[in-house]
């Protein structure tokens, strides 16, 4: 809330500038992710939110906008495709995390895991499907990665490619959500302004 005028506080609240970041709390989410050797399993919930207490620990360090969580947020990366990383709410916890922190250090690395994904291989392009491909929900884990990638500055254009490709997916909500983040430039936010992660 912001302090008006004649002693008075407003209770109205202003969209939080798109720079804003709130570091509450950075110290305890950063050893809590720094501590984890490996993802957990068990859910939250049964049925929603479908993430774990590890993921929703990273998601958490990642909307404090502290930089400081990159190095923390990227080693968790690394584990992600592998035993208990392979999960896609890992994948979507990592990859929000680094979205808003969009710490072009991260571009690298989301690069090498988008390669090892098989970057655009589930995207069900027109060709695909005259081929006989099932349109499911195949690929959106690696078009997360993607976004994401392009989100923190890209890097050799991977993240471009892979987006152009899904931009073409005939399932239109994979095509309009690619063709929404191509329209911004690498590295520019692909949240609404003065969106906090709420």
């Amino acid at each position: 809330m912001q302090e008006r005028g004649h002693g008075r506080r407003s209770t109205a609240l202003r969209p939080c500038p798109r720079n804003a970041r709130d570091p509450a709390g950075f110290d305890l989410l950063a050893e809590k992710v720094r501590s984890a050797q490996q993802f957990d399993t068990k859910k939250i919930d049964t049925y929603f939110p479908c993430i774990t207490w590890l993921d929703s620990y990273i998601i958490a360090l990642g909307r404090t906008r502290d930089r400081r969580a990159t190095p923390i947020v990227l080693e968790k990366l690394a584990l992600l495709g592998t035993g208990s990383g392979s999960s896609v709410s890992h994948y979507r916890a990592v990859c929000e995390a680094l979205e808003q922190l969009g710490d072009p250090r991260a571009a690298e690395p989301l690069a090498h895991l988008l390669e090892r994904a098989g970057l655009a291989k589930r995207a069900v392009t027109p060709e695909k499907e005259d081929a006989g491909a099932i349109r499911g929900k195949g690929g959106i884990r690696n078009l997360i990665v993607a976004r994401t990638l392009y989100r923190c500055g890209d890097w050799k254009g991977i993240g471009r490619k892979v987006l152009e490709v899904y931009a073409r997916d005939q399932r239109g909500v994979f095509a309009r959500h690619a063709r929404a983040v191509l329209a911004l430039k690498p590295g520019a936010p692909t949240r609404p302004a003065g969106w906090t992660g709420e």
